[in-house]
This record gives structure tokens, sequence and C-alpha cells, in this order.
């Protein structure tokens, strides 16, 4: 017999002792052992869908920062930013404070310290 099980002879299933047993064993054993290297498959390709999942934001800003830096000698900064005075704030996001902008709330305390 030839297919996805391989070759194997099966005059052991159809004649001896406990025919029907062995033959129903045989295909018993061969579904378990299918469903088991399937659920294997899926649990190596879940951790590594996982893996790339918790890196994607990292990754992503990477990617654009990437970007930002091959283009940015199309922008005269000195130019861009002539009699300009900013405060610029670069901290990395955390992520833990999704619902607010902590740093629209530092220009409000600030523009509040100053009296405006």
């Amino acid at each position: 017999m030839f297919g996805a099980l391989g070759q194997f002879s099966q005059s052991t299933y159809i004649a001896g002792y406990a025919k029907y047993s062995a033959s129903a064993m045989f295909i018993l054993g061969t579904f378990l052992v299918s469903v088991v290297f399937m659920n294997m498959l899926i649990a190596i390709m879940s951790d590594t869908f996982a893996d790339v999942e918790s890196n994607q934001e990292i990754n992503t800003l990477r990617e654009q920062i990437s970007m930002i830096s091959d283009y940015e000698w199309l922008v005269d900064l000195q130019q861009s930013f002539k009699d300009q005075k900013y405060v610029i704030r670069v901290a990395p996001y955390s992520g833990h404070m999704k619902d607010k902008d902590l740093v629209l709330d530092a220009i409000n305390d600030f523009q509040t310290y100053l009296g405006k």
C-alpha cells in the first residue's frame, strides 16, 4: 500500500489473530500520530508568530527612522528652522498610558506656568 502513510505490508493486517482489532489500532495510531504532528507544527508556528508580533512596533519604528534618515537631505533644517525657537522633546514611547498624551499635557502645563 502506497500513499500518505508510506510503504508497508498489508498481509499482517489482513490475516492473522485479531485482524479487525489490529486494523483498527493501525488506523487509530496513524490518526493520532498525524494529529500530534499537526499540533506540534501549529505550536511551532504560533511561537514564531508571537515573536514577530511582539517585535512589530519596534521593527516598524526602526524602518520609519531608516527611511527618514535616507531622505533627510531633502530638507534644509537650517533654513526650515531659521529664526525659530522650539522646545523639542524626544522620548521613547512606553505604551503604558495609551489614552493620555504626555507631550500635550506638558505643553499645557508649561503654558499655564507662563500665564498664557
